[in-house]
């Protein structure tokens, strides 16, 4: 899912730039078809055991021409047309419409999918990926073993909290000093995880790929488990220098970018790059 918005810029970069998404993207082809069925699957309304909604759609200046094969390839892969906003003479209000539908498709839960300033007279597409998920815990925490606890938000302020007890088998492991456990949701097909890092750890130090995917260092242990109530709020991430020091800097470079396969005008002061991305 996370590759979802880079594959599809990937489809339309040509040349060096094209090189660089795919070596960011770690594949050799951006993997459209692939990544469109795969989406679409986890979008199953029938499911009963969790709600999984994700949404893609490709945002294009009413104006501007796109390619066709371009525009062809990724109605085919994600079953959505371009859709057409006046991003040069009402630049606000289309980013209303994209956030309105991007609250649309995540039930109301994210409604600033695209933050004040972003969009601009200057923008020609926008590539918007969002997910939404409903789900409950396999085994629901029991309300009378909740008990507030001290709680250091940031490794030092101390805070008191809620905070849920159980004693259960987990998967569960260690990595690089940092034990990790995951809880199921029900229906035992998606699960989160959770890492406790050191005392005094920075993120960078533990929110690695490893910590976050791997799976050969989990085994199922009988664990004994405290676990702060908490609530996730949408946030959004600027992801231009994370991306460009993973090696991708072309694509934001607005002499060098090509995107010839996605839009091609002949004046190159018109041609595509990327101004701004997001998480």
């Amino acid at each position: 899912r996370r590759a979802a918005a880079l594959a599809l810029a990937a489809a339309g970069a040509r040349t060096e730039t094209r090189a660089e998404l795919l070596r960011v993207l770690d594949t050799d082809d951006p993997g459209l078809d692939a990544i469109g069925h795969a989406l679409r699957a986890w979008d199953d309304p029938a499911r009963e055991t969790y709600t999984l909604r994700v949404a893609n759609r490709l945002f294009g200046e009413d104006a501007y021409t796109f390619e066709e094969p371009y525009l062809a390839r990724v109605r085919a892969a994600f079953g959505a047309p371009v859709a057409r906003l006046d991003f040069i003479g009402a630049p606000e209000p289309s980013r209303a419409l994209i956030n309105g539908w991007g609250a649309e498709h995540t039930r109301d839960r994210i409604r600033a999918l695209i933050p004040e300033g972003a969009i601009d007279a200057l923008t020609r597409r926008v590539l918007v990926n969002a997910v939404y998920l409903d789900a409950r815990w396999e085994t629901p925490f029991d309300r009378n073993a909740t008990r507030p606890v001290t709680f250091r938000v940031d490794g030092r302020t101390a805070v008191e909290v809620d905070t849920m007890h159980a004693t259960r088998t987990l998967a569960y492991g260690q990595i690089a000093g940092a034990p990790i456990v995951e809880l199921p949701y029900r229906g035992d097909e998606l699960a989160m995880r959770f890492v406790l890092p050191a005392e005094g750890t920075p993120p960078e130090a533990w929110a690695t790929e490893a910590h976050l995917s791997d799976t050969t260092a989990l085994g199922s242990q009988r664990v004994a488990l405290s676990l702060p109530k908490f609530r996730l709020e949408p946030a959004t991430i600027p992801l231009e220098d994370h991306l460009t020091a993973l090696g991708m800097p072309l694509a934001f470079d607005d002499d060098r970018a090509d995107f010839t396969g996605m839009a091609n005008p002949p004046n190159a002061g018109d041609r595509l790059h990327v101004s701004s991305a997001f998480h």
